[in-house]
């Protein structure tokens, strides 16, 4: 099963919950080279709200090896960066009380896109002549109602193949404010400015690529599928060599999954690195992106360091 997408997939079905508009960025600042999203009027998005199973939630504990990292550049350069969950991980109550101090410090905060942009919600619905069951087939639409119950499954009928795969991927784990939604409220109390590396509408334009009907398919029929749970459960032992297994493995990815890899990770990373450059050249920058984006050999960190950056990363500070 796609496993490296269920991070991405979690976070596309937070666009269809009013929740996730309650904790919406309310100002979009600009900074030079990094896309910020449009504040221009857009038609109202539908916002069907799944009904998803969940657990009780649990107990947690402070995470004690965060995906966080200082970054410290050759001419000076300085800042901070986070890798986060998107969903399913309580940012307020698990990350330790440095990366909070350390965002509070921040001179800027820069996540990936503007995911509350009404106009994605909007992108996620399919033409009108056209339903997700009929997409599917009867078969594979069977199999979804039985897996996220049939209110969830007649509310995603209008909305494409992306939605389902999210509304998967996320079936049993803790729902909580995304990881990336609960830092912009942070900085936003702070008054710090609000930066953004991608227009949200090229990161659902990627997702539809890759997440199509065989996706969903497979992600209701595999057997050998890394769920969100255990996921989660790597990410907060902070186990870089699990979490890079789970993660990036190309052969999860299906047909041409080696060429998917590369258009969900590693080129976007490389892509990044002179907006994450300019951003840590003025000093103090806080960035937050999906895990993913910061472990292994290709990842922002390792292609910083080839720069001549020193990338730490940092643990839970003892009380």
């Amino acid at each position: 099963m796609q496993n490296s997408l269920l991070l991405i997939a979690s976070l596309t079905l937070c666009l269809l919950s009013p929740g996730c508009k309650k904790e919406a960025p309310k100002e979009k600042r600009s900074a030079p080279a990094v896309t910020t999203s449009a504040d221009d009027a857009a038609p109202t998005a539908p916002e069907p709200t799944p009904k998803i199973e969940q657990e009780k939630a649990p107990d947690v504990a402070i995470i004690e090896k965060p995906f966080f990292y200082t970054v410290e550049g050759p001419d000076g350069e300085s800042g901070f960066l986070l890798g986060t969950m998107h969903m399913g991980v309580d940012a307020a109550k698990e990350l330790p009380k440095e990366v909070w101090e350390a965002l509070e410090s921040a001179s800027s905060l820069t996540i990936e896109a503007d995911i509350t942009d009404v106009k994605v919600a909007m992108g996620l619905m399919l033409p009108k002549d056209q339903n997700l069951k009929d997409l599917l087939g009867e078969e594979t639409w069977a199999l979804l109602v039985k897996k996220v119950g049939e209110p969830t499954a007649n509310m995603l009928l209008p909305m494409k193949p992306a939605a389902a795969a999210s509304a998967i991927a996320i079936q049993g784990i803790t729902m909580t404010i995304p990881m990336d939604l609960a830092v912009v409220a942070k900085a936003q109390a702070n008054k710090t400015p609000v930066h953004f590396l991608e227009d949200a509408a090229f990161q659902l334009a990627m997702l539809e690529k890759v997440m199509t009907v065989e996706t969903v398919r497979e992600m209701l029929t595999s057997t050998e599928a890394t769920d969100m749970k255990t996921m989660l459960q790597t990410y907060r032992d902070g186990d870089e060599e699990r979490l890079l297994k789970e993660m990036q493995d190309p052969t999860s990815l299906g047909e041409n999954g080696e060429e998917k890899m590369e258009a969900l990770l590693f080129e976007r990373n490389e892509n990044w690195i002179p907006k994450l450059e300019e951003l840590f050249a003025a000093k103090g920058a806080f960035v937050a992106v999906g895990a993913a984006h910061l472990i292994g050999p290709r990842s922002v960190p390792a292609l910083l360091e080839a720069k001549g950056y020193k990338i730490t990363r940092r643990t839970k500070q003892k009380d």
